[in-house]
């Protein structure tokens, strides 16, 4: 029995060694063609050659995402306009991001244009408040946009309405 006993471990020890060598070559060619995919029509024969995609030879050093929110979407005071925006870094290196907010009416008219700089290494937010601001009741766009690794531009909009004041907080 205690040689059957032995007999069993040594089995199961040469199993284990066969799914872990199994394993680390399983995951070296998943990484080798996991980013690699061919490309065809689907439903029609062809004679073209298909294509096929390499992987990323690495992580751009500049590469973001941005997110842009009002705080209040509807507001009474214009020096209550205030935005945030949101960086998610997923390049290599700190980058700076200029930013260019631009605030229109529902006129298409620009209101008011304001530029701001800031180096975002891994995550950060900018919170942009606008002051004196001549804004009438109605209906307004804010437009960011972004520019950095001086070459990638992106824009963003977020609408927002000033209202009128209430008299004596009622009318």
């Amino acid at each position: 029995m205690k040689h059957l006993t032995g007999i069993v471990i040594v089995l199961m020890a040469l199993l284990l060694i066969g799914v872990v060598g199994m394993t680390a070559s399983l995951e070296r060619l998943s990484r080798k063609y996991a980013a690699r995919m061919v490309l065809r029509p689907t439903g029609q024969p062809t004679n073209e050659t298909p294509r096929v995609l390499r992987p990323l030879s690495g992580i751009p050093s500049h590469l973001f995402d941005i997110k842009l929110e009002i705080d209040a979407p509807v507001i009474e005071e214009s020096h209550d306009l205030t935005a945030r925006v949101f960086f998610t870094s997923f390049g290599t290196v700190p980058t700076p991001v200029a930013m260019i907010f631009t605030i229109i009416n529902g006129q298409n008219e620009m209101i008011r244009q304001e530029r701001d700089v800031m180096t975002v290494e891994t995550e950060a937010v900018f919170r942009k408040s606008f002051t004196k601001l001549p804004l009438e009741p109605g209906r307004y766009t804010l437009v960011l946009k972004t520019i950095y690794d001086n070459t990638v531009e992106d824009e963003f909009t977020q609408e927002f309405a000033v209202k009128r004041k209430k008299f004596l907080g009622i009318f």
